[in-house]
């Protein structure tokens, strides 16, 4: 079903579809990526493991417990909130080399 998808959307944007995401999360390494899953979905518990491997010591996983697809933010604000600023903070307001602070 995935490949009539991808061959649908070929046929009808005329531009190809994004290699798949299992592909592509190795080239991100070693700049860091957040994997957030609902831990109420077991599937999505898997892909977000497996992409989590895949990334590597880049990755971070962080499976919310008790709650379904994009549910973390609405069953935890404070949490979701909390957990995204941090790595936010930790990534991305670190001295890049060569930059000026």
């Amino acid at each position: 079903m995935n490949h009539f998808h991808h061959v649908m959307i070929e046929f009808f944007s005329k531009v190809p579809p994004a290699p798949p995401i299992k592909e592509l999360i190795p080239l991100i390494s070693p700049r860091p990526i957040y994997f957030v899953a609902a831990g109420s979905d077991s599937f999505e518990r898997a892909i977000a493991t497996r992409y989590s491997e895949l990334a590597g010591t880049s990755a971070n996983l962080w499976i919310v417990p008790d709650t379904g697809h994009l549910g973390g933010i609405f069953n935890d604000p404070d949490e979701y909130s909390r957990r995204m600023i941090d790595f936010f903070d930790r990534y991305l307001l670190q001295t890049m080399p060569g930059s000026n602070p």
